[in-house]
């Protein structure tokens, strides 16, 4: 078996050649990997690594530690010349044996809702499918919104209405604090947010709040970028086309929101002038690390 023939390991600098070629063949060359290479190699917390079959780097990925109890794997690649040998799933094993080794709480991942066999890679290692998410886009318009930064004093108003919405409850608290990365949305990332000025309070009528939205401009690439943004019932459809008035009113072209998947949010941005721009779905997973003794060698 080719199995017996590959060796996991932590990548070092000279892997970088190899990496890179494997990374030129995915997605036409648009793959992000160059661009996070230094930060990987770097991670004091995760591990960036690379699969070798008889010293030829074949496939890699990434464990990265979100907080000292949120796990994330990524990036895994293998090269196409050695696909549908089994190098995938041997990667994706290691990833999950090595977040037990050095980790604890919970362990995630994303994966197209089209990708089967990595679905039964995280079946066979524990992990449980907890919702999708698709890809929502807006045109930037033109109107006054109903959005004000939210100071860091109103912290306890903020946290109080995402503990009382079924929306972020049904989303299990996540929110994509980073590209294609979800972890829980705490008052401590709320602060962060708002200290930035990208916490901001959405009021309909007059001074209660009625929804919020964490954003981040992209001018270079005319986006907004939403991070996370929540409003009861129907009000949600309103505040989507209160945020295309938003990235008009900062000279941006559209909104670029990837939203949790269920009937009533689809229905609600379709009614304010989105589409989903995605055939599938992204699934995230979710599983408990098992710590494990470290081998005393």
């Amino acid at each position: 078996m080719i199995r017996e023939h590959l060796t996991f390991r932590r990548a070092v600098p000279e892997d970088k050649p190899a990496v890179l070629a494997i990374c030129a063949q995915i997605w036409e060359g648009d793959d992000y990997i160059p661009e996070v290479w230094d930060a990987w190699i770097a991670d004091l917390y995760g591990q960036f690594s690379v699969v070798d079959l008889d010293g030829k780097v074949v496939g890699l990925g990434k464990l990265t530690r979100l907080t000292p109890t949120e796990w994330w794997l990524e990036g895994l690649r293998v090269d196409p010349a050695y696909q549908g040998q089994g190098i995938g799933r041997f990667l994706h094993e290691q990833g999950v044996a090595l977040a037990d080794r050095l980790g604890k709480g919970v362990l995630r991942f994303a994966t197209s809702s089209a990708n089967h066999s990595v679905h039964r890679f995280a079946a066979d290692t524990g992990f449980a499918h907890i919702g999708g998410y698709v890809l929502c886009k807006g045109p930037a318009s033109t109107s006054l919104t109903a959005f004000t930064p939210l100071p860091e004093s109103d912290l306890d108003i903020a946290s109080h209405f995402l503990e009382g919405s079924e929306r972020f409850q049904a989303a299990h608290r996540l929110f994509e604090d980073r590209w294609w990365t979800w972890q829980t949305l705490t008052r401590e990332l709320l602060s962060r947010y708002a200290a930035q000025g990208q916490l901001l309070g959405w009021r309909r009528h007059g001074r209660r709040l009625s929804g919020l939205a964490l954003v981040s401009d992209y001018p270079s690439e005319g986006r907004l970028i939403v991070h996370y943004a929540n409003a009861p019932g129907d009000t949600l459809s309103d505040l989507a086309r209160d945020l295309r008035y938003l990235a008009g009113e900062r000279g941006l072209e559209l909104v670029d929101w990837k939203v949790f998947d269920r009937p009533d949010t689809r229905a609600a941005l379709e009614a304010a002038g989105y589409e989903n721009t995605w055939e599938n779905t992204l699934w995230v997973f979710e599983r408990p690390i098992r710590p494990r003794a470290v081998d005393s060698e």
